[in-house]
C-alpha cells in the first residue's frame, strides 16, 4: 500500500504520549502509532454504520426469510 506524507496539528499532551509509545517500543514511530489510531477509527466507524443498519431490521421477518429459505433447500436436497 502506498502511502503519502501530510501536515497534521496535535495538542502538546496528544504527541507526548504518542511519543511515550515510540520510546517503550510499543510503536515503530510516530508516524505508525498515528496511522493505528486513525485505521481503529474508522473501524470503528465502520462498524456503528453496520450496527446502526441492522437496527432498522425487522427481525422477525429477517426470521422468517431466513425460515423459507431453509425449506426450500431441504426440499431440493435429497434424502441421505
Amino acid at each position: 500500500m502506498s502511502t503519502r506524507k501530510i501536515t497534521i496539528t496535535l495538542e502538546a499532551n496528544v504527541i507526548e504520549g504518542i511519543d511515550s509509545l515510540v520510546k517503550k517500543n510499543e510503536c515503530k514511530s510516530r508516524s505508525k502509532a498515528i496511522q493505528n489510531a486513525v485505521e481503529e477509527y474508522l473501524k470503528k466507524l465502520e462498524k456503528q454504520k453496520l450496527y446502526a443498519e441492522i437496527d432498522k431490521l425487522d427481525r422477525k421477518e429477517e426470521m422468517k426469510v431466513a425460515e423459507n429459505a431453509f425449506e426450500a433447500v431441504n426440499e431440493i436436497w435429497e434424502e441421505y
